[in-house]
């Protein structure tokens, strides 16, 4: 468990703000959420102070009891500031304020609300240099000193002859980048990264691992859900525009700093999804209204993920418009449209290029000449010179919607980008896909006991699974020599998960499956129906989905179960492929357009092998599934954990 994660556990983390996210909300589950004072101050690097009348509010709370530390990543070129603080000496409300002082790390503490006493970190190097340092202050109450850390590294600790006994506890505002009222530093001018403070003394261990924890390099740590943000500014430099969908004020900030900060219109809902904050548009009204016509005629690549739950107004539904340039979902052909020049000319990407209720990345590139591609989770989509007319300038840039705002897409978009000026590669726009193409909607790499007894019905262990029919084991194995937790068929039989317990039964049939899998006698028929409606060997009636199948002269073979009770077989190996008692690695991945394509990992094969046989192979049939179900003979097995992380069943977003 990560240490932020501990600490939210613990209850001692109050406050965790990561500005790199595109808000100033309050991540530790405390609520204790920031308002701008003026303005929004986000880039891509986090909160972006300067210095002369920026700050953030954070409510009247935040008061210590007893032992405290503060912790942030910041970066400045300024003598003195403060960086965070709970200080207001004109009432003699002080508590205290985490500071830069004559280029320092500093902190200043009262224990009446009226005195007050600063200490500075006097060994440690300056810190005002311009790069990005990690600072820490420790405060132990019955001790009476402050310790500094400056990049995971103790410097000092200083006695507190003053402030004595505890900090003040009291109704003072909790500022971030200045203090309320009093002369300990003044406005911060910088960025800071991010900024905690516990309730407790963290040990120098801990905050060496909160430094690993919370580097740019980590970003993000989300420990309350799978949910994981993008980070296309890091990928690439050249975005001019970025947008996270968590609105600060009625505002969508450009955390590019161009300035095209969107106003939201009408009601959007703002939700969490496993891409990060998302805006589910519910009304043709709703949308986002850039401000200015940015795009003009200059050359374009737009992007973003969108789940569509309809096709929008009128089946038409807008991802951006500037009344001249447009990108659009139609319910024509199921696919993406695409115009330059007000409709004079409209062009669009492949039949069936979008379905609904699925996670999809989109991305349209324009030439200054009005050459159009589309690209579908990063794969070009049609013609890769669509000439979609001469571009002309547009009124301002919508998101969501039309200019005229009766155009509203109906459904969740996430991450909108775009570069002005040029004209991305299909390497590039894969790479943007790939982001989130690789993100986990499930994967079993969490403990479980191994059984002391078989289990014949119900819950095996404390895993998510559910014995239907046989006999059931979590048991020991070791897999390419690392020891692992697997589940293990002692009589033939079914075991299951539902699918809607981690993901939506749509989500399930497309991306990308994986897992190892093992065949315990030579008779066996070794069968895990990854795409299931129902709890049922493949070939029972009213069984639909797709199966994996280690048969029993040991081919390997990918089919579609049949509601009239039977299989067919998509594709499949020669016998003799695998080996019996031997763990094989299979990978399944599904394009959004219905493409099979399976891999194999393991006994002959040292590394990811596409099958032979017909592969990659199309079937579009199932587009939906309820549950997962191994229908297994004895001895068969599949690995559930390891301490890697490596061996287990896992399902990613897409195809990776």
């Amino acid at each position: 468990m990560s240490i932020i994660q501990q600490k939210i556990a613990s209850g001692t983390l109050m406050g965790w703000w990561d500005f790199r996210s595109g808000t100033i909300d309050d991540f530790s589950g405390n609520s204790v959420d920031g308002s701008f004072a003026t303005g929004t101050y986000l880039n891509k690097e986090g909160l972006n102070l300067d210095g002369v009348d920026d700050y953030i509010t954070a409510g009247t709370g935040l008061n210590v009891a007893d032992d405290a530390t503060w912790t942030g990543w910041i970066k400045t070129t300024d003598t003195n500031g403060v960086i965070f603080s709970k200080w207001d000496a004109g009432i003699a409300k002080r508590s205290w304020a985490l500071l830069l002082s004559t280029g320092r790390l500093s902190v200043a503490v009262s224990s009446t609300g009226s005195n007050s006493e600063q200490q500075n970190d006097n060994s440690g190097a300056l810190i005002n240099d311009g790069i990005w340092h990690h600072v820490a202050v420790v405060y132990d109450k019955s001790a009476n000193t402050v310790d500094f850390y400056v990049d995971g590294i103790f410097n000092e600790q200083d006695n507190l002859t003053t402030a004595t006994g505890g900090i003040n506890s009291d109704v003072a505002p909790v500022l971030v980048g200045d203090e309320y009222s009093g002369s300990i530093g003044g406005f911060f001018g910088g960025t800071l990264q991010e900024l905690e403070i516990f309730t407790e003394k963290l040990t120098a261990t801990e905050i060496a691992q909160l430094m690993g924890e919370t580097a740019d390099t980590n970003w993000p740590t989300k420990p309350k859900s799978k949910t994981v943000e993008l980070n296309y500014l890091q990928q690439s430099s050249g975005l001019t525009s970025h947008w996270k969908m968590q609105p600060q004020a009625n505002t969508i900030p450009d955390l590019t700093g161009a300035g095209n900060d969107a106003s939201i219109v009408g009601s959007p809902a703002f939700v969490n999804t496993i891409l990060g904050p998302g805006a589910k548009l519910t009304d043709s009204t709703n949308g986002f209204n850039t401000g200015s016509d940015w795009i003009g005629t200059s050359a374009l690549t737009f992007g973003c993920w969108i789940n569509l739950d309809d096709w929008g107004a009128l089946n038409v539904g807008r991802i951006f418009d500037n009344s001249k340039a447009a990108l659009k979902v139609t319910t024509a052909n199921d696919t993406l449209t695409f115009t330059s020049d007000g409709y004079v000319t409209e062009v669009e990407a492949a039949t069936n290029a979008i379905t609904l209720n699925n996670f999809i990345f989109v991305c349209v590139t324009r030439t200054a000449g009005g050459v159009t591609n589309f690209y579908v989770n990063g794969a070009l989509s049609g013609s890769a010179d669509q000439d979609s007319g001469t571009p002309a300038g547009g009124t301002n840039v919508f998101m969501g919607n039309n200019v005229n705002g009766n155009r509203g897409l109906e459904g969740t978009m996430i991450e909108p980008f775009a570069i002005v000026g040029t004209v991305e590669t299909a390497a590039q726009i894969a790479a943007r896909y790939k982001l989130g193409a690789k993100l986990v909607q499930y994967k079993t790499d969490w403990g479980t006991s191994v059984s002391a007894a078989n289990v014949t019905a119900g819950q095996l262990e404390d895993t998510d699974w559910q014995v239907s029919t046989g006999t059931w084991k979590v048991s020991t194995d070791t897999i390419n020599g690392q020891k692992c937790k697997v589940l293990e068929c002692i009589a033939a039989g079914m075991a299951y998960i539902p699918i809607d317990s981690f993901m939506t039964t749509s989500d399930s049939s497309y991306g990308t499956w994986e897992f190892w899998m093992y065949k315990g006698a030579d008779a066996n028929f070794t069968i895990m129906e990854l795409m299931a409606n129902e709890v049922l060997t493949p070939g029972a009636a009213g069984q639909t989905g797709y199966y994996l199948q280690y048969s029993s002269t040991e081919a390997v073979r990918l089919g579609r179960m049949n509601t009239v009770g039977s299989v067919t077989t998509l594709t499949g190996t020669a016998d003799s492929y695998i080996d019996i008692s031997t763990w094989y690695g299979i990978k399944i991945e599904r394009t959004y357009n219905g493409f099979f394509t399976t891999y194999i990992k393991g006994g002959a094969y040292a590394d990811w092998t596409a099958i032979t046989g017909t592969n990659p192979v199309e079937d579009t049939t199932h587009t939906s599934a309820k549950y997962i179900v191994l229908d297994f003979d004895n001895g068969d097995k599949i690995a559930y954990s390891d301490r890697t992380g490596n061996y287990s069943i896992t399902k990613y977003l897409g195809v990776i």
